[in-house]
């Protein structure tokens, strides 16, 4: 596992937990008291790991939570597939969540991590103060695409089993990724080694009952949430442009914020302009 520097090690606080039967890894940041509680979920291949270049800068102005997602980092990865489903997923987040009750708690959810973070603001609209959503779908209305998206994502998790390496290596030649000369060296670096580090089981299992595919799209939900949302999109990213401005006509109190010289991991690409638009919506009043 990548592993931090931690200046302030008695504020930060690493645990494998067991939550509803599966040893989940959380790590807490506290700054201070005063400050909101940012919940952050990373993407599809990813863990707390994706987040790390950005930790000095987000504890300015919030207290962490990184969680390493269901099957993936160094979260368990059950092989029944059916845990992944999408309530489940919800209600192991619901668990974890309210280990941090009575605070001000503000999700943030990137790509795959966004859409359980929706899944959530949708069943549980009355515990969070904010949400925020980079590069992520509220599904796929046509059934006919859905059934030819989950088709791919099958194929997708058998071509893991198959041959992981290669697999990370087409899936990191796709066009949503194809703003790498923005990334530092080590940021790279660090990406691979926990691509690298992934449980195939684990992946597999997301694809085929967490995938896109799989997802009863949540239009007609939307309207539930009415917490402040800021939605990201990189201006490289066109397919993500086209779903955030649908996520922001059915939010009621949302943003819709597009970044430059940022492709569908705008967290990566251009954290500078990331991290400006984070902190004006913690901070808003």
């Amino acid at each position: 596992r990548f592993r931090r520097n931690h200046d302030h090690p008695q504020k930060h606080l690493e645990m494998k937990t067991t939550i509803r039967g599966i040893p989940y890894w959380i790590e807490h940041y506290h700054s201070h008291d005063d400050l909101p509680t940012l919940v952050m979920l990373h993407g599809f291949m990813g863990s707390s790991g994706s987040f790390y270049h950005l930790t000095d800068a987000l504890r300015e102005f919030a207290n962490l939570v990184y969680i390493d997602l269901l099957g993936h980092g160094e979260t368990n990865a059950p092989s029944n597939s059916q845990r992944y489903a999408p309530d489940q997923q919800v209600a192991d987040l619901h668990a974890i969540l309210q280990k941090f009750g009575g605070k001000p708690l503000i999700l943030h959810g990137y790509s795959m991590g966004g859409r359980l973070a929706l899944q959530y603001a949708c069943r549980h609209p009355g515990h969070l103060d904010k949400l925020i959503l980079e590069s992520t779908t509220a599904g796929i209305t046509d059934k006919s695409e859905r059934d030819i998206r989950k088709r791919t994502d099958r194929t997708r998790a058998m071509q893991i089993l198959e041959d992981k390496d290669r697999f990370i290596k087409e899936w990191n030649n796709a066009s949503l990724f194809q703003n790498k000369e923005s990334i530092s060296p080590d940021v790279e670096e660090q990406l691979e080694a926990i691509q690298q580090a992934q449980n195939s089981i684990g992946l597999q299992n997301s694809l085929i009952c967490f995938g896109t595919g799989s997802m009863s799209p949540l239009h007609d939900q939307l309207n539930t949430i009415d917490i402040p949302t800021l939605i990201l999109a990189g201006a490289n990213d066109e397919k993500f442009k086209q779903e955030g401005r649908i996520l922001n006509d059915l939010i009621q109190n949302s943003k819709y914020s597009e970044i430059e010289n940022a492709a569908h991991r705008i967290h990566l690409d251009n954290p500078i302009a990331y991290l400006e638009k984070i902190k004006d919506i913690i901070q808003e009043k």
